[in-house]
């Protein structure tokens, strides 16, 4: 499995990316609202013909439960992947306990074939 390391990488990262999400998104709230503050900066709401705006602090942050969902989905995908190659012979056992671990997820003895 020549790239199998870079996409084990990816997945780490991916992970990453979800479980910092909150605290990316929280510094990210809190300089734009300084921003918003220093400069004030309006929004303008695009479905009112009055031409009336608003602050521009609207951030919507992405719901917990859309964030557990792509975990959960990203990490049931890469496990089919690990299962797969290793009842097809393109891992060893090693190497399958070696990826499970490296992205934190267990391996069910049911769904090994060999």
């Amino acid at each position: 499995m020549a790239n199998f390391d870079f996409w084990t990488a990816e997945v780490k990262h991916c992970l990453c990316v979800i479980d910092g999400y909150h605290d990316r998104f929280e510094k990210m709230k809190a300089a734009q609202l300084k921003h918003v503050a220093l400069h004030d900066v309006v929004e303008f709401a695009l479905d009112d013909r009055s031409g009336t705006f608003q602050s521009a602090n609207q951030l919507k942050c992405i719901p917990d439960g859309e964030l557990k969902n792509a975990r959960r989905t990203l990490c049931d995908s890469f496990y089919r992947i690990i299962v797969r190659c290793y009842n097809t012979h393109l891992m060893d056992k090693d190497e399958l306990e070696r990826a499970a671990t490296e992205v934190a997820i267990g391996i069910e003895a049911s769904d090994l074939k060999h």
